[in-house]
C-alpha cells in the first residue's frame, strides 16, 4: 500500500529515501524510527547455550571455525557466493564450516551447489528456526552477502547484539548501519574473492575480531533497543494526534 497516512515511519535511512523517490512521500511526512529488539532477552537466551554442545549438534568440532548466515533462502541474500567463498578457503582453513539457517525456494539450488563443490561435510542447513540465539552460539562470524537492497537487516543486528563480528555487502541500508573495520566488514556484492578475504581476515586477526564484535554490540545496544523504538513511535503518534 502507498504510504497515505499523515506520517510514514521509515525503518532505515534507505527506506526513507525510497519513500521519497519511489512513493512520492514528502520528506516532511517521513519519520525515521529504527526497528527495535528485546536485546536483553535475546542475549540471555544466547548465553544459556553451551557453544560446544550446539556445535556438536550441528556436526561441528569444538575447534572449528564456523561462519553463519540467518536469512531466507532466496537469490537476493547471496548464499551462493558464501558457499563459493568456503570452497575458496577450504584448503587454507581446513577447520572452516558454514551454518545456513533459514528456508526458502532456493534451498534445492543451494544444496545442489554444496554437493557439486564437494562441501557436504562443511555445510549444515538447519531449515527455519524460531530461536536464532541457538545457532548464533555456534558461530564465530556472521555473514550476509546480500546482492540487492536490504530494508533493515534484522538478523545482522541480532548477531551484533551477541558480539559476533559481521561481514555484510556494501549495499543500500546495510552500509548505513556498518562502518568498515569499525563495527563490521563491508564487501562488494557478488564478489567471492572479496568475501573470502573478509572471512580470512576476521578468523586470523583475533584482535580485530574482538574489536569489531564489541563495537557491533555497542551499535546494536544504542540504535536497536526496544525501549527507544517504542518511545520514538509514541512521539510520532502524539504528533499526528495533535494535528
Amino acid at each position: 500500500l502507498p504510504a497515505w497516512g499523515e506520517r510514514a515511519i521509515a525503518i532505515s535511512d534507505a527506506v526513507a529515501t525510497d519513500l521519497q523517490e519511489n512513493h512520492r512521500v514528502h520528506s516532511n511526512r517521513i519519520r525515521l524510527v529504527y526497528n527495535g529488539l528485546n536485546l536483553e532477552e535475546l542475549v540471555q537466551k544466547f548465553l544459556s547455550y553451551d557453544p560446544v554442545l550446539v556445535r556438536r549438534e550441528y556436526g561441528f568440532s569444538e575447534d572449528a571455525n564456523v561462519v553463519g548466515i540467518i536469512a531466507r533462502l532466496v537469490p537476493d541474500k547471496g548464499h551462493e557466493y558464501l558457499i563459493q567463498s568456503v570452497k575458496m578457503l577450504e584448503s587454507e582453513i581446513p577447520s572452516l564450516q558454514l551454518l545456513i539457517v533459514g528456508d526458502g525456494r532456493y534451498r534445492d539450488n543451494l544444496e545442489q551447489l554444496t554437493h557439486r563443490l564437494n562441501l557436504d561435510k562443511r555445510i549444515y542447513f538447519t531449515g527455519n528456526l524460531k530461536d536464532v540465539s541457538k545457532p548464533l552460539a555456534a558461530i564465530d562470524v556472521f555473514a550476509m552477502p546480500a546482492v540487492w537492497r536490504e530494508g533493515f537487516g534484522l538478523s545482522i543486528v541480532e548477531a551484533m547484539a551477541c558480539q559476533k563480528p559481521v561481514i555484510v555487502t556494501n549495499i543500500w541500508a546495510l552500509n548505513t548501519l556498518i562502518q568498515n573495520r569499525v563495527n563490521g566488514i563491508l564487501v562488494e556484492p557478488r564478489n567471492v574473492e572479496d568475501l573470502a578475504q573478509a572471512i580470512r581476515l576476521i578468523l586470523k586477526d583475533l584482535i580485530l575480531k574482538e574489536k569489531i564484535g564489541r563495537a557491533g554490540q555497542e551499535t546494536a545496544q544504542k540504535r536497536i533497543s526496544l525501549d527507544r523504538m517504542v518511545q520514538e513511535v509514541e512521539t510520532v503518534y502524539e504528533e499526528v494526534l495533535r494535528g
